[in-house]
């Protein structure tokens, strides 16, 4: 007896603004830059954003003639870590999602771009995605607002720091 398969295609469109920071930095200090995707689907299963940077190894952010690239943040995909005060690293966060952020991103609703308590980050790799968020069923114009922090090294020269943000949504099943 034959197998039947039914094969079914989902649409599925992501929209985002801003993705990449090209930012001369002074010494030490923070830049934040937030984008937001919207995404419609028809997957009933839903979909998951995830992010890539393009700067390779554990590199968060290049800068050319300058003595202290940026790092990647140590926080990871599936534990995202509190970012004070440390100098020196790149990172992402999720702070807000129409369906509610994954609460790996902090301890509570973040209350700005700017809100280092309530919005814990993650660096960003070139070869193994992080995940960003999860939504289960179809949805329509989902909005998910993402922030990327850089905090420059206290003894960087004041010049221009590149990385690129590349954001994909996956269909689940």
């Amino acid at each position: 007896m034959p197998t039947t398969f039914i094969a079914r295609v989902y649409s599925m469109t992501v929209g985002f603004s801003a993705t990449a920071i090209d930012n001369a930095m002074l010494p030490d200090e923070n830049f934040f830059s937030s984008f937001t995707t919207d995404t419609t689907t028809t997957n009933p299963g839903g979909y998951r954003l995830e992010a890539t940077g393009t700067a390779s190894g554990t590199l968060g952010a290049t800068c050319g003639g300058c003595a202290n690239p940026l790092l990647d943040w140590t926080g990871t995909s599936t534990s995202p870590s509190e970012w004070s005060t440390q100098a020196g690293y790149f990172g992402i966060t999720v702070r807000d999602a129409d369906d509610g952020r994954l609460s790996k991103w902090g301890p509570a609703p973040s209350l700005g771009e700017n809100d280092i308590v309530n919005n814990w980050y993650a660096g960003l790799s070139d070869s193994s995605p992080i995940v960003l968020h999860t939504h289960v069923g179809a949805a329509t114009n989902n909005h998910v607002t993402m922030t990327v922090r850089a905090r420059s090294a206290t003894t960087t020269s004041a010049t221009a720091h590149h990385e690129t943000v590349s954001v994909t949504a996956i269909p689940l099943p």
